[in-house]
């Protein structure tokens, strides 16, 4: 999937600046640094001992299975210096004590766990956003962040209520416009509800809803990342759901299949939000009041009343 891809990058990344600072790691193959931080990764626990933030390895503990929402909780006890586990509910003599690994994606559970949860709510993919070199306001863009730009990825859920989602959509206003005096507006913004001793520069992932012709712009570039990231999978979302009917696929041919139909899933979300959400851009606010009543806008609701109808009602006036 795409997000083992980037988790992947992000691994090589480790092990080359580790690689370049000691002679002995050198020794260890690249997909032997992989397995010893899979294996070491997937059993730690963060803990806060003695007012120190630290990872343990705790027997026992870290052969409880996954289930959300959690049955029992842990922590380090101060008092009795030892790393207690509570049951949050009546557990039968017998019966398996579960863990939360917590809400995670489908690529992290299955590369550090080997399982994948089925109908999975924390199931993200991760889109990279770049700033077009060709932009005539690039280099005022700069300026204002104090930065030269870089590519951003965001790993976006299907819904448009989760932080991420929402940085992204932000982030993308911010490179898609092309009106310098938003561009002032925002600044001036900035300016105002920032001390100049805590000012480190523009954040884009702040940046709100600005115009209908920037909103617009905005929408129209999130259709485009993820089509083309639907368009680098060798199959459909259609045909994987066929493959999952076959009865002897293995269980990680089947897990491989579960994990890029997660993503697939998610990309469709924000092409078929764009469709559907793009047109009210341009239609006459009471047409939109009226529109938004239907079934089918109800997963966009929350976008729709925090970034349509205010640039609509702001256009009207």
């Amino acid at each position: 999937g795409i997000n083992a891809e980037y988790m992947g990058a992000d691994l090589k990344k480790d092990y080359d600046a580790i690689a370049e600072v000691s002679e002995e790691f050198r020794q260890y193959s690249f997909e032997e640094f992989c397995w010893a931080r899979m294996t070491a990764s997937s059993r730690i626990f963060g803990l806060n001992i003695n007012g120190q933030k630290t990872d343990a390895f705790v027997p026992f503990a870290d052969m409880l299975n996954h289930r959300r929402p959690k049955q029992t909780s842990w922590t380090y006890d101060q008092e009795r210096e030892g790393f207690i586990i509570e049951a949050l509910e009546d557990i039968e003599r017998g019966e398996p004590v579960y863990d939360s690994y917590g809400k995670k994606c489908n690529s992290r559970f299955f590369l550090n766990y080997g399982f994948i949860v089925l109908n999975n709510d924390g199931n993200e993919v991760a889109l990279k956003v770049s700033f077009d070199k060709s932009d005539p306001l690039l280099q005022r863009k700069e300026q204002m962040m104090q930065e030269s730009p870089k590519d951003k990825i965001f790993r976006v859920m299907s819904s448009v209520e989760e932080n991420n989602v929402l940085e992204f959509f932000a982030y993308l206003r911010f490179v898609e416009l092309r009106d310098q005096n938003k561009l002032v507006y925002l600044y001036g913004v900035y300016e105002a509800n920032t001390n100049s001793e805590e000012r480190e520069g523009y954040k884009p992932q702040k940046t709100p809803p600005v115009s209908i012709e920037n909103e617009t712009d905005m929408l129209k570039k999130v259709k485009q990342l993820c089509t083309e990231q639907i368009d680098r999978y060798q199959t459909t979302l259609e045909e994987d759901i066929e493959l999952l009917k076959k009865p002897d696929l293995t269980e990680n041919q089947r897990n491989c299949v579960l994990l890029r139909q997660g993503e697939k899933e998610i990309l469709h979300f924000f092409v078929q939000m764009v469709d559907l959400v793009l047109p009210l851009l341009s239609q006459p606010l009471k047409v939109v009041r009226k529109q938004i009543i239907q079934p089918k806008y109800q997963q966009y609701t929350e976008y729709i009343n925090k970034s349509v109808i205010p640039l609509l009602t702001k256009e009207n006036k």
